[in-house]
């Protein structure tokens, strides 16, 4: 087993030491960017809930429309009797 010189130690130290600083900063990269979507990702759910409650109301409305439509089309029932 070869043995290593303090010099060749401190080398390898300084070689691990920049590749943890460099897996720290892409971590806190990817730690940014994921924070990012997840706030991106929060606000086009609230938009998203905000145009389903629009398309509901709409579709409502529209449903209300078509059924007083076809009751004025059948016109007066017998119950409801025409008044001279």
């Amino acid at each position: 087993m070869a043995r290593k010189t303090i010099q060749q130690l401190e080398n390898e130290l300084d070689t691990v030491k920049k590749a943890k600083e460099e897996a720290e900063n892409n971590y806190n990269s990817l730690l940014e960017q994921a924070q990012q979507l997840q706030g991106l990702a929060s606000n086009r759910l609230v938009f998203i809930r905000l145009l389903e409650g629009f398309a509901n109301e709409v579709n409502q409305s529209l449903q209300k429309l078509q059924r007083d439509l076809m009751e004025l089309q059948r016109g007066p029932t017998d119950e409801e009797g025409v008044e001279v």
